[in-house]
C-alpha cells in the first residue's frame, strides 16, 4: 500500500496556488440513510494570505499553513468492489428479491454496461446494467484529510487543539482541487450473475466474484454468499406486516455493530402474545425493540419490549417496531454486507407462529475513508468511534 506523500513546494504547485485562493467550504456531509454529520468545530481562518497573481512565489503564511501537510496517493485507474466481511444467506421465496446490492468504489464515472461480473459457479461475464449512484461522489471529505494529517478525533471531539485545526482546514482549501474524487456507487447485482438463481431452491454458494471494468479484472474471495432450499421460520396469519424491512439498508461503522432498523409495523388479527424476536439465520445480539401500540379504542401505549418477554396484544393493534440488533460481525470494520432474517414469534389460540421477513444490511464508511484505507493503509475508524458516533451521546 501507498503512503501519502508529503507535498513538495516547487515552482509549479506554486504557480497553481497562486490562483487557488483562500476560499472558506463547510465540512462534507455523510450521504443517505445514514445522516449528517456535525461540522468539525473550529475557529473562524481569519486572514489567510493569498499569493499575489502578479508574484508566484508563495507568502510565508501560506507556505506555514502547507508545512509537513500530507496528501492522498492519486490512483487515476483505480476502483474497487467492497467484498470485505460478507455474509449472505438466501432463502427460496425470499420476499420477492432476486438480487444482492454492493458498493463500488472509482475514481471515474462509470455505467453499468461496462461493468461486468462473474463467479466461480457462473462462469460468464454479464452485464451489471443497473448501477445507482449513491449521492456520495465527490471530492475528498474534510474530515478524511484531517485523517490523513493524524489528527487526534478525541481532541476535536473536546474542542481542543484549534489552532491545529484551522491550520489544516486552511490546507484543505488551498489544496482540495487537486484531491482525487471518489464515487461511490451502489450496483444491483442478479442473483442469475452471481449463479444462485436456482428455481427449484438447490443449496448454491459463492466463493470468490470477479469484476471488470474497461479491460481492469478483480477478483474477490468472499465469506459467504449462499441459497439455501427453505426460508427458516414457519407462517401464520394472526400477525400481519404492513411495513417490511429493506432490502439494503446502510449503516456506518460502530464498535459493537449496532444496527438500528427503521420502523416496520404490523396489525394483530386476532388476540396474540409475543413471544419473541430473534435473527434466524445469524448469531446476532438483540439488544431492545421500541414499540407504538395503537389500540382500537385510540389509545397508544409507547414501551420498550425485550425481545424475550411474553407480550399480550388484543385483536385490531397496529404495531410499530424499532429494532436495534448488534452484529459482533459488522464490529468495528468499514465496510460489510449481511442478511438478516428476522423472526417474530407469537402464541394465538394454543399455538406457536412466526413471521419472518428478510433484511440486506449495507455497512459503508464514506468513500474517501476507504479509499484512504485501501489506498494508502490509512485507519479512519478513530473518527467514527471517537467522534462521529460520539455526537449521539
Amino acid at each position: 500500500m501507498r503512503k501519502g506523500k508529503e507535498i513538495i513546494f516547487f515552482v509549479g504547485l506554486l504557480v497553481m496556488l497562486a490562483f487557488v485562493g483562500c476560499t472558506t467550504s463547510g465540512t462534507q456531509d455523510l450521504s443517505g440513510e445514514m445522516g449528517s454529520s456535525t461540522p468539525i468545530p473550529t475557529q473562524p481562518s481569519g486572514n489567510v494570505s493569498t499569493p499575489n497573481v502578479n508574484n508566484p512565489t508563495p507568502t510565508p503564511n501560506t507556505e506555514e499553513i502547507l508545512k509537513n501537510i500530507v496528501m492522498p496517493s492519486s490512483e487515476e485507474i483505480f476502483f474497487e468492489l467492497l467484498c470485505d466481511n460478507i455474509d449472505i444467506t438466501v432463502y427460496k421465496g425470499n420476499g420477492g428479491w432476486n438480487f444482492i446490492f454492493f458498493k463500488l468504489l472509482s475514481t471515474r464515472d462509470l455505467s453499468g454496461e461496462e461493468i461486468l461480473v462473474s463467479t466461480d459457479i457462473q462462469t460468464t461475464p454479464v452485464s451489471v446494467g443497473n448501477i445507482i449512484n449513491s449521492g456520495d461522489s465527490r471530492v475528498f471529505d474534510l474530515e478524511t484529510f484531517y485523517t490523513y494529517q493524524g489528527i487526534s478525533w478525541e481532541k476535536v471531539l473536546a474542542k481542543q487543539n484549534i489552532e491545529e485545526q484551522t491550520r489544516i482546514k486552511q490546507a484543505y482549501e488551498l489544496v482540495k482541487e487537486s484531491l482525487p474524487t471518489v464515487y461511490m456507487y451502489q450496483i444491483q447485482i442478479p442473483y442469475s450473475a452471481l449463479g444462485i438463481d436456482d428455481v427449484q431452491g438447490n443449496a448454491k454458494k459463492v466463493n470468490e466474484i470477479t469484476i471488470s471494468i474497461g479491460g481492469v479484472q478483480k477478483s474477490y474471495e468472499i465469506d459467504n454468499i449462499s441459497r439455501e432450499p427453505e426460508m427458516v421460520g414457519g407462517f401464520g396469519s394472526a400477525l400481519m406486516q404492513i411495513q417490511g424491512y429493506a432490502w439494503g439498508y446502510r449503516v456506518r461503522p460502530t464498535l459493537t455493530g449496532e444496527v438500528v432498523f427503521p420502523e416496520v409495523s404490523f396489525i394483530a388479527k386476532s388476540d396474540l402474545t409475543l413471544e419473541s424476536i430473534k435473527i434466524e439465520n445469524r448469531e446476532v445480539a438483540v439488544v431492545q425493540c421500541n414499540l407504538v401500540l395503537r389500540l382500537k379504542n385510540g389509545f397508544v401505549i409507547t414501551t420498550v419490549w425485550d425481545g424475550k418477554s411474553s407480550f399480550d396484544v388484543d385483536e385490531g393493534t397496529e404495531i410499530a417496531m424499532i429494532l436495534t440488533v448488534e452484529d459482533s460481525y459488522l464490529a468495528n470494520k468499514l465496510q460489510g454486507i449481511t442478511s438478516m432474517y428476522i423472526s417474530v414469534e407469537y402464541e394465538c389460540n394454543g399455538q406457536m407462529y412466526f413471521t419472518t421477513d428478510a433484511a440486506l444490511v449495507l455497512l459503508t464508511a464514506e468513500s474517501s475513508d476507504i479509499y484512504a484505507h485501501i489506498v494508502d493503509d490509512i485507519d479512519p475508524l478513530p473518527y467514527y468511534m471517537e467522534y462521529l458516533n460520539c455526537l449521539k451521546d
